[in-house]
């Protein structure tokens, strides 16, 4: 006997698919499925998108034709009163299903627009940032991520230049960076856009062929006093920070020290702290710190690659200069670094300078060794002997009493004796 019960109790209307609907389940798509080559035209200051599959809220949008968007139209723009101004962050979007591409100096909101790119306008030139966000993605998380995450290094970017050899020349190799679900390929990279603020609530960029911003054999830093990239002597240091980003021209930015003054000492320059980048452009990851100095000496690099990040390039790595300490006993320091490095300079404590001999006077830079053997040329060549005292002093014996006592031959070598 055949059961011809109903295999479900449904009250809704089952609708008949037709040529032109939005297919069913994919009425959550929302992003790019595909998009080709963007360009920005910098003389007419026209964003071109050179074809498109996007979903809008479930439904589809294709153009095999470019898409444009121009700065200078109000017809383009989504904002009531916005003008294009030097240094200044400008967001490209579509926000329907009409293929209508729209611009706004305003961040999108990822649940009602579909984002393309970003553009940096530094009065002449344009900094083009990829956003082509896919359209299966969690929207929930991508706001989270953006918020919370920011980019995250994925594979290579080696550094090759600049080294204590090569000073001046810039050579990263291809590698990836993440920008949530975009992966971007940066290829080998040999020029690089130096950032920097021109005033206290600004940046700008320009771009280099070189690792630092300035001139062959003459890095800048950036002055706070006057917000001006200034050049600095032999004997300063300055830091150098090193990004990859998802520019689609120049993905390496370099920001130089933002300081009043250049350091004097190597070890100040360590303990630099990274600027945020989050008024240019948060997908950006720290990869690398150089340290240079006034005549374009490179000093040394330290690799953030692997370091975690967080939104807006701030890496999440504790340096020692970032941990606390608190002072002990002869140690002054303040930070971790800082006693490490206090401690390095008295490891060999130049407590016999000043004593003059036959051999010479013993300084400050002297190894022990050599201000040993300067100091047995004072004592002559009929007694050779030190006593060793109970702070671990050398001397020259003056008594006979119960201390230890050493001879040192001429090869400043200390041999224990009897006396």
């Amino acid at each position: 006997m055949t059961d011809k019960r109903p295999l479900c109790n449904y009250s809704g209307t089952i609708k008949e698919m037709v040529a032109g609907d939005v297919v069913t389940g994919h009425d959550t798509y929302h992003g790019i499925q595909a998009a080709g080559a963007i360009t920005f035209d910098p003389s007419g200051h026209v964003l071109s998108l050179a074809s498109v599959t996007y979903w809008y809220a479930g439904t589809q949008y294709i153009s095999a034709t470019p898409i444009t968007c121009d700065l200078d139209l109000t017809a383009d723009r989504d904002h009531a009163s916005a003008t294009l101004a030097d240094n200044t962050l400008y967001f490209f979007y579509f926000k329907d299903s009409t293929g209508k591409l729209y611009w706004s100096p305003s961040a999108w909101n990822l649940h009602t627009a579909v984002p393309v790119a970003t553009v940096f306008w530094n009065g002449s030139a344009g900094a083009v940032n990829r956003e082509t966000h896919d359209h299966t993605r969690n929207i929930d998380w991508h706001s989270w991520s953006h918020n919370s995450v920011g980019a995250q290094y994925g594979a290579g970017l080696d550094k090759t230049y600049p080294t204590a050899t090569v000073d001046g020349s810039l050579q990263i190799e291809t590698g990836t960076v993440y920008d949530e679900d975009l992966n971007v390929t940066t290829g080998q990279q040999t020029s690089m856009r130096g950032w920097h603020k021109p005033s206290a609530g600004a940046w700008t960029f320009a771009d280099y062929s070189l690792p630092f911003t300035g001139a062959a054999g003459a890095p800048t830093y950036l002055n706070t006093s006057t917000y001006t990239l200034t050049t600095f002597a032999a004997n300063r240091y300055a830091c150098y920070w090193v990004f990859a980003t998802t520019d689609i021209d120049k993905p390496i930015a370099i920001i130089p020290s933002h300081i009043a003054a250049p350091y004097s000492q190597v070890t100040d320059a360590r303990a630099e702290l990274q600027p945020t980048v989050s008024g240019v452009n948060p997908e950006w990851k720290l990869i690398y710190r150089w340290i240079y100095s006034g005549d374009g000496q490179f000093i040394e690099s330290s690799d953030y690659r692997r370091q975690t990040s967080l939104a807006g390039a701030v890496s999440s790595a504790t340096t020692a200069g970032a941990v606390s300490f608190a002072p002990a006993g002869n140690v002054a320091a303040t930070t971790v670094q800082g006693a490490i490095e206090e401690l390095d300079t008295e490891k060999a404590p130049a407590l016999l300078t000043g004593f003059t001999s036959g051999a010479g006077t013993v300084a400050a830079t002297d190894t022990v060794l050599a201000a040993i053997q300067k100091l047995n040329g004072n004592i002559g060549a009929a007694s050779g002997l030190f006593e060793l005292d109970v702070d671990g002093g050398l001397m020259p014996i003056t008594d006979t009493g119960s201390d230890a006592y050493y001879d040192l031959d001429g090869n400043g070598d200390i041999q224990p004796i009897a006396v």
